[in-house]
């Protein structure tokens, strides 16, 4: 009975009945929040959560975890910015961001599948390791005003209403959502994850498929901070680390949501614009801006609970 009611559209996407019932009351209590420009600055102030979330759904997808994704963004950011102090292109600029996170990734991915140390311990001290060098670029200092007014301009300027960063947000979901939902890489994904030693027997390379996904991290990462580059032209030391519990909140919850118990693009979309509602209707109450912090750290505990009552239905049931 509990699995066929797992299985019901209800039951598995009741985290998007959530959503909808929130934005009902939002427009009732707070009829400000359907206003164009709230829900552009809130859908604006969630891109870069989104990028990161992606990246982490497909690594968790692969049985792995990358807790250096924060700490990454801020380093592609910084390096992108201490080659453009040096006097270098915006084009060499935004690129030399975008190939810091695939280059970082990877390294990463080694550091998982050769040397075989667990993927926590290694994102965690990569990341203090890539916070050190956004640190080194500059002496700790912020870099402002690396890119040219037009560059930056051409990164807000609007198409139907959203900024470039959004709709490369969305396309991203998108393309995350075809490879994991419809190509055989996407079922290597969550073969792996679910159980090396079985994806192995059914002839699927364990350590390639991590190590892609790592590289896809970083890849993704990169792109994060291209786009964060280039809208206001400035670097500074401390972006990135405050993105990785909201990224991984958003992951956690994905659980939830279509593919119950897996972690998938879809559930991350759902989780991501839900969470950014709550915040946003909390934040147009007036409430403290730490509470963003306090419902994170309640959506991970709570998708811990989560999955421990399932396992334990699974094996009484």
């Amino acid at each position: 009975m509990m699995k066929n009611l797992k299985q019901s559209w209800l039951a598995r996407y009741g985290l998007l009945w959530l959503l909808i019932l929130l934005a009902i009351v939002g427009a009732v209590w707070k009829p400000v929040f359907l206003a164009p420009q709230n829900l552009t600055s809130m859908i604006v102030g969630r891109v870069t959560v989104g990028f990161l979330a992606v990246a982490m759904t497909i690594c968790m997808a692969a049985g792995e975890m990358d807790i250096s994704l924060g700490y990454m963004l801020g380093t592609c950011v910084m390096l992108g910015a201490w080659v453009g102090s040096l006097g270098a292109s915006p084009g060499v600029i935004l690129l030399v961001a975008l190939v810091a996170g695939i280059v970082l990734g990877a390294m990463n991915g080694l550091l998982v599948v050769v040397v075989k140390i667990p993927s926590t311990i290694v994102t965690l001290g990569s990341g203090m390791i890539m916070y050190a060098i956004s640190m080194w670029t500059n002496n700790s200092k912020s870099i402002t005003g690396i890119l040219p007014a037009e560059v930056t301009a051409l990164f807000k300027t609007k198409i139907l209403g959203l900024q470039p960063c959004v709709w490369g947000m969305f396309l991203l979901f998108l393309i995350a959502f075809w490879m994991m939902e419809t190509t055989p890489l996407g079922d290597q994904i969550y073969a792996v994850g679910f159980s090396p030693r079985v994806a192995h027997l059914a002839g699927i390379s364990s350590d390639m498929i991590k190590m892609l996904s790592f590289v896809m991290c970083g890849g993704i990462v990169g792109i994060a901070a291209l786009f964060n580059l280039g809208q206001s032209g400035n670097a500074y030391v401390n972006t990135g680390p405050s993105y990785l519990m909201p990224c991984l909140a958003v992951a956690f919850l994905s659980i939830t949501t279509h593919k119950v118990g897996r972690y998938n693009v879809v559930g991350s979309l759902i989780a991501l614009i839900t969470l950014g509602v709550v915040y946003n209707l909390a934040g147009l109450q007036g409430v403290p801006f730490w509470f963003e912090n306090v419902a994170n750290g309640v959506v991970l505990l709570g998708v811990v609970l989560f999955n421990g009552a399932e396992s334990r239905s699974a094996h009484t049931g």
